[in-house]
């Protein structure tokens, strides 16, 4: 029961911070005609600020390097937190002026790498040339889902909603059943509250996008989760 109210709690605050700094930011990103014009694939027809993905990440991580140090999760969080905060970095500099598809491509496989070893099962399997090809394809699928996930942003509502929905998958896994895990648990409740309090502002009719600088690193905080679960057996 104590448990439960502490993810809670842990959901609202993370949804409630990320709802006012993604409310704050909108107009900046407007006033410095940082916008997401319409394509084939939107669903908005008027130009619209991108960006929103520095409240949603910002909040987020801290929300994480917060629970690692009171103890709540595992200290590997903050690799993984301070390799996803460099990607944000680089998608951001995307989102001003663009930057090769190589570098992107570079800084997501530099994300990975430090996310495996973050990975529990990692120093397990790392032990012969089989442990090595299993961890080289476990960052291509990473990789993939990185980018797959980055396609989502620039519709109202989707990325946002697939990351609450993942949430709630795995807040279920960690707190029903045999696989019932605290850790699991705090972590599905900061990604449910922050996607939950973007969509305030990114659903139907969207005032805001991701941006570069909040999917592909959001993409990669649910990939280590995903992750996580198929090595504790969850495939």
């Amino acid at each position: 029961m104590g448990e439960g109210v502490t993810s809670a709690t842990v959901a609202v605050a993370t949804g409630l911070f990320t709802c006012a700094a993604t409310g704050a930011i909108i107009p900046v990103l407007r006033r410095a005609n940082i916008l997401d014009h319409p394509n084939e694939r939107s669903s908005h027809s008027t130009p619209t600020p991108r960006g929103g993905g520095i409240a949603l990440i910002g909040v987020l991580l801290l929300a994480w390097l917060t629970l690692s140090r009171t103890g709540s999760v595992a200290s590997g969080i903050v690799g993984i937190s301070v390799a996803a905060a460099a990607l944000a970095v680089v998608c951001w500099i995307d989102d001003l002026r663009g930057v090769s598809p190589m570098l992107r491509l570079l800084a997501q496989g530099a994300a990975v790498t430090v996310g495996i070893f973050c990975l529990p099962e990692a120093a397990i399997v790392f032990v012969n040339w089989l442990g090595f090809l299993y961890l080289i394809g476990l960052g291509l699928l990473w990789v993939w889902w990185i980018n797959l996930f980055n396609f989502m942003d620039g519709i109202d509502g989707l990325a946002g909603s697939e990351a609450a929905a993942i949430g709630v998958g795995m807040l279920l896994f960690a707190t029903v059943g045999v696989g019932a895990d605290g850790e699991s648990a705090l972590l599905a409740a900061t990604m449910i509250g922050a996607a939950i309090g973007f969509l305030v502002w990114n659903w139907s009719p969207a005032r805001i996008f991701l941006g570069d600088v909040g999917s592909a690193p959001l993409g990669c905080l649910l990939g280590l989760l995903l992750l996580d679960l198929a090595g504790g057996g969850l495939w």
